[in-house]
């Protein structure tokens, strides 16, 4: 059990953050920049100056960010969102919040907050991963073998279903970058950060690279694993 319980941790740790992982990065810097906002009170003094609170709001030091440009970027990130979470989590609660900008020249980069709940809402035995080991489980020719695939897959059920129907709130920082006479023209992206340096990289490019399910991955490295675990129990 204590080789089930390595294996199953590692795998486990890489199933569930996929897809936030980046996104945690930055997330106690983005909590607290958007710490102020999450309070009815904020609200209400962001509507006392004429600035809407319905899925987005924009900061008194955003000068460049129009009403358009601002409407245009948070449909344009929530669209993207949905579209990785689709069949995965149920998004909820979304806005996004315009912090600050710098200008250089003619041209001006914004960066903005988005968040959102996430509900899970695929059973964990609809999970790729969980299918690749049911599939693995039938090719096996013994009882005690298919014993050994059931115990494991039994144990990964369990880990997965805290994570079915739970909600949690998560954070992204984007970076939108336009020209101050041509704010319907804008270009997104995502701050990434290693080794304390930032690079900016095409959101959706970079999104559909590292956030994006692969399904068919998933599902071999669930009939990759129960292969194995079936194997370290003959030992």
């Amino acid at each position: 059990m204590a080789k089930y319980n390595q294996l199953c941790c590692t795998v486990l740790a890489g199933l569930l953050i996929a897809g936030c992982a980046d996104e945690s990065i930055n997330a106690k810097l983005q909590n607290q920049s958007v710490k102020a906002y999450n309070t009815s009170a904020a609200d209400d003094r962001l509507a006392k100056k004429g600035i809407k609170t319905a899925g987005w709001r924009i900061q008194a030091g955003c000068s460049n960010v129009t009403e358009e440009l601002a409407e245009a970027v948070y449909q344009e990130v929530l669209e993207l969102k949905q579209e990785l979470s689709e069949g995965i989590y149920e998004m909820k609660n979304s806005r996004m919040i315009f912090l600050r900008e710098e200008v250089k020249g003619d041209g001006v980069e914004a960066r903005a907050v988005f968040e959102a709940d996430y509900t899970g809402v695929r059973k964990p035995e609809d999970h790729p991963m969980i299918q690749g080991m049911y599939e693995a489980r039938a090719e096996l020719k013994t009882d005690k073998d298919r014993k050994a695939a059931d115990e494991y897959i039994d144990g990964w059920m369990k880990e997965l279903y805290p994570e079915y129907q739970k909600t949690e709130r998560y954070s992204l920082e984007v970076a939108v970058k336009f020209k101050t006479d041509h704010t319907k023209e804008y270009k997104l992206y995502y701050p990434f950060v290693k080794n304390s340096k930032e690079k900016l990289k095409p959101l959706r490019k970079y999104a559909e690279k590292n956030w994006k399910e692969d399904k068919e991955q998933r599902h071999q490295m669930g009939r990759t694993r129960l292969f194995e675990y079936v194997e370290l129990s003959h030992e």
